[in-house]
């Protein structure tokens, strides 16, 4: 991909970065000659095709200059999760055999432990000027033997050379479109890590998939603060931009004052994200709304209806219009549009974002796809959708029930090869004719648009016969201001029947403006009482056997049942996140979410 960008687009802005008080930029040309170079001194230090190279760090440029020089030299890339923890990172470096790492000075000693601890013969490449210096002190004191230490710039500078004097092995470099060229790997520390193997036909595949799916181009300022070890933001931030003339602006942190610092300074107009992260923002808009003087909240209510309406009825936008400040504020005025994978979005944000005047799309897929299955764009957005199939990828639904719901199953170019040195698990979710299993459960519509509906293993199923699918609570839990989070999982009754049992984050900035609107702090029970009627408010439309029904309150790392028309649901203020979420994240991962894109 790097060889073949248009002559046209050497002289645009390719990736753009923070440095101090300055940005740094790449045009085309110049992320081609990095990658180039760089390449070629992977090369000559032993990384040809098959090798594994480790990528682990902060999203950074270059993280993505090293993402492209390696694939292009025929090297497979790994990317490993930054919040794994040394022993896990361990396992992983163990099993992708990797020979060089790079990495920053923020992950340097966690990385050094891990790859003294898996017996790694090899390179750690530090991306910070001077880091090598760090390398070679007390880091390097705990390496064993076998165990180097170089610099991004230093390598950097090495393969140019090497090419200049004419020993370019990077021009002799040869990739098959059905090369490895990336591991994702599954964490944990007990037993076999998966891998998730992709071609360079799977990912490039997949980003023009993408890109044929909406009008996308030069002048596209991609905004990647979703971290780049993860498949949706390498395809959403590296492939999906460099295929269509766009930049890439990577952000270090997943902090909203970085975010939105970003986006003001740079205009963003695409911005990929996750769930979470959309709804922070939508509700965090709601939020200052209360704290604001009455006749202020009686405007915004009466502008966001209006809004709404004519969205709805029409297909206008005011939202730019009468918001106009709000967006000057995040810092989004050129906005096109945020695009929501990694879980289920309620419609009730994607409405609101939409009235507001900033677009929002979702989609829909998992690693093993590359992950993008299907998407909503702005020529087929229908509201409750993950949108149309892209316009290279087959899905059908296996044995629909009398509902239409059943098992998504997926064939294309961007599926899988397999999972590494597993083939019986391979053939587990992949047959002979390439279609794949991915244990969501969906439907489509008469039109094609696929709607998820759970997670095949995570079907509740009351003593009734009555099937549950947790994301349906979750999604209209999640429509109330005032819940953050939840997970809604299945718990035995004494019959042997399941019922649901939600566990709840409330949202602790509403809660403190309810608290400054009533002039006090709630007590304990004022805020059981406050989430009951959220609950009962959310489900209303709902049939009883699917409303959750309990209370429970976890706090001071001891839990309080509080019968709650016999269900439990554990809940905590804001302030006690540190103390009393752990707590609930073993129910909370007790089933895993539909694999929405960013799942990757």
């Amino acid at each position: 991909m790097v060889d073949a960008f248009p002559a046209a687009w050497l002289g645009l802005p390719a990736l753009k970065m923070k440095r101090g008080d300055t940005y740094w930029t790449l045009t085309y040309g110049e992320l081609q000659e990095h990658a180039r170079s760089l390449g070629n001194a992977l090369l000559a230090m032993g990384a040809g095709p098959g090798t594994r190279v480790g990528l682990i760090s902060e999203n950074r440029s270059e993280w993505v200059i090293t993402y492209l020089a390696a694939a292009s030299a025929g090297a497979v890339i790994v990317p490993y999760d930054i919040l794994l923890k040394s022993d896990e990172l361990a396992s992983i470096t163990r099993a992708s055999e990797a020979k060089i790492i790079f990495t920053s000075a923020e992950y340097l000693e966690k990385v050094t432990k891990a790859a003294a601890a898996a017996g790694m013969k090899g390179t750690l490449v530090l991306f910070d000027a001077g880091a090598e210096a760090a390398g070679s002190g007390a880091a390097a004191a705990a390496s064993p033997a076998g165990l180097a230490f170089d610099s991004f710039a230093s390598v950097l500078e090495r393969g140019r050379a090497l090419r200049a004097s004419g020993q370019d092995r990077y021009a002799a470099a040869k990739i098959a479109p059905d090369d490895l060229v990336a591991l994702i790997f599954t964490s944990g520390t007990t037993g076999v890590p998966k891998g998730v193997m992709l071609s360079h036909r799977n990912l490039v595949e997949n980003g023009d998939g993408v890109q044929q799916s909406t009008e996308l181009g030069p002048g596209d300022n991609w905004i990647i603060v979703l971290p780049f070890h993860h498949t949706y933001p390498t395809s959403m931030g590296i492939f999906t931009p460099l295929l269509t003339g766009g930049m890439i602006t990577p952000v270090p942190a997943m902090k909203t004052n970085v975010l939105i610092s970003t986006m003001k300074e740079t205009g963003a107009t695409c911005i990929p994200a996750i769930p979470l992260l959309i709804e922070k923002i939508y509700k965090g808009i709601l939020t200052n709304v209360k704290a604001q003087p009455p006749a202020v909240r009686v405007l915004f209510r009466v502008m966001l209806g209006v809004s709404k309406f004519f969205f709805k009825a029409f297909g206008i936008q005011l939202g730019k219009v009468l918001f106009k400040s709000v967006a000057r504020e995040l810092g989004v005025l050129k906005l096109r549009f945020f695009i929501s994978g990694g879980g289920p979005i309620a419609k009730e944000i994607i409405d609101g974002m939409d009235a507001l005047g900033f677009s929002t799309y979702q989609g829909y897929g998992l690693s093993e796809t590359s992950p993008v299955i299907s998407a909503t764009c702005p020529a087929h957005n229908r509201p409750g959708s993950v949108g149309l199939p892209l316009v290279n990828v087959q899905v059908r639904i296996d044995n629909p029930d009398e509902n239409g719901n059943g098992e998504i199953v997926v064939r294309g170019p961007c599926v899988m090869l397999g999972y590494l040195g597993m083939p019986e698990k391979t053939r587990e979710v992949l047959d002979a004719d390439g279609w794949l299993r991915t244990g969501d459960l969906g439907r489509q519509d008469a039109d094609g648009y696929l709607y998820i509906t759970g997670r095949l293993k995570n079907i509740i199923v009351t003593k009734g016969g009555k099937n549950i699918y947790p994301e349906e609570i979750e999604n209209l839990l999640l429509q109330s201001p005032l819940i953050a989070e939840c997970v809604v999982i299945g718990k035995l009754d004494k019959e042997g029947g399941e019922y649901p049992h939600a566990i709840i984050y409330p949202n602790p900035d509403a809660l403190k403006a309810m608290e400054a609107e009533a002039g006090k702090s709630f007590t304990d029970d004022e805020i059981r009482k406050i989430i009951r009627a959220e609950i009962k408010k959310s489900t209303a439309g709902s049939a009883v056997y699917k409303i959750p029904q309990g209370l429970r309150r976890v706090q001071g790392g001891a839990a309080q049942d509080l019968q709650f028309q016999g269900q439990a649901l554990p809940v905590c203020r804001g302030e006690e996140v540190a103390s009393s979420w752990p707590l609930a994240r073993p129910c909370a991962k007790a089933r895993s979410r539909p694999s929405s894109v960013a799942d990757m």
